[in-house]
């Protein structure tokens, strides 16, 4: 686990979930289910995008959902979405209610992600 200030803490990818079916998430959400950072008022399509921090654009990237009703949905469900322009863009139904999102990258440090 990189030291706070070193190098690699400032050069470290992270991915963060920019806005849930056009609603801004916090900059420093909590992922409190009781006082939830995004409640899915209603049923029905909605678009999450992700936004990447020192990751190479053309990395994969997956999004997790994790339902309170229906469960653990992992997106896509087929193929892959890769950064594009520092953003991904994921594109699902959800049932109302809240749940959390996590999304994940996977490349190695200094190298060119795969080509598609």
């Amino acid at each position: 686990m990189p030291v706070e200030g070193s190098l690699l803490a400032q050069v470290a990818g992270r991915l963060f979930i920019k806005s849930v079916h056009g609603q801004n998430v916090a900059s420093q959400p909590t992922g409190n289910l009781i006082n939830p950072d995004v409640v899915f008022s209603a049923a029905g399509d909605i678009s999450v995008v992700v936004e990447a921090l020192n990751i190479p654009n053309g990395t994969p990237v997956t999004l997790t959902i994790n339902h309170t009703t229906t469960g653990v949905t992992q997106l896509p469900a087929t193929g892959q979405e890769t950064l594009q322009n520092g953003l991904a863009t994921f594109t699902t139904t959800v049932a109302a209610g809240t749940g959390t999102l996590q999304a994940f990258a996977t490349y190695t440090v200094g190298q060119a992600p795969p080509a598609p």
